[in-house]
C-alpha cells in the first residue's frame, strides 16, 4: 500500500510541476507566495504576503512580512524554467545582490528546475534557502496548494457489539 501511495504522490507531483510550466511567470510567483503562507510565514495573516514581481523588480518577486509590524522581512525569487535546466552560482549571486539591495538578510529562492551543487553551497553561505521542483512539488501536496484531498481510507476495527 505505501509504495501504491508513494506511486500516487510521485504522479500527482510530477502533473503539479506540469501544469506550473504551462501557467505565466506571474503565476509561478503567487504560488511561491500561497506555498510560504501555508506552512506558516507570516503567521496566519493573508496580507503577509506581498507579490512584487514584475518587469525590473529588482530582483525580487515577493515579499513574506514576518511579524505584524513589518519588521522582519523574508524576500523571495521564483524560477520557472524547464525542468532539465539548472539554477547556477550566478543566480544565486544575484538574487543575494538583490537582496543586499534592499537591506535584507534573509532570502528563499524557489524553483521548478535543480540547483547545482556549487549553487546550493553558495547559497548555505549566504543565509539563501533553495527549494528545487521536486521539493516545491512535494510542499504543494503537504500544504494544499493546488492539490486537495479526494478519497481517505477507512481503518476496520472489530465490532464488539456484533460478538455479543
Amino acid at each position: 500500500m505505501k509504495a501504491l501511495d508513494e506511486g500516487l504522490r510521485a504522479s500527482l507531483a510530477e502533473e503539479i510541476l506540469a501544469r506550473i510550466l504551462a501557467q505565466s511567470p506571474t503565476f509561478f510567483e503567487r504560488i511561491v507566495l500561497d506555498v510560504l503562507v501555508r506552512m506558516g510565514y507570516g503567521g496566519s495573516r493573508e496580507a503577509a504576503a506581498e507579490h512584487l514581481g514584475r518587469v525590473a523588480d529588482g530582483g525580487v518577486d515577493g515579499v513574506i512580512r514576518e511579524d505584524a509590524l513589518g519588521t522582519d522581512l523574508l524576500y523571495v525569487q521564483a524560477k520557472r524554467y524547464a525542468r532539465e535546466r539548472t539554477i547556477g552560482v550566478d543566480q544565486i549571486d544575484q538574487f543575494i545582490g538583490a537582496l543586499q539591495a534592499h537591506g535584507v538578510r534573509r532570502g528563499v529562492l524557489m524553483a521548478t528546475c535543480a540547483f547545482t551543487r556549487p549553487a546550493r553551497e553558495r547559497a548555505r553561505q549566504q543565509n539563501v534557502a533553495l527549494v528545487d521542483g521536486d521539493q516545491l512539488a512535494e510542499l504543494m501536496i503537504r500544504h494544499d496548494v493546488g492539490a486537495i484531498g479526494r478519497a481517505t481510507h477507512v481503518v476496520k476495527a472489530l465490532d464488539e457489539d456484533y460478538f455479543a
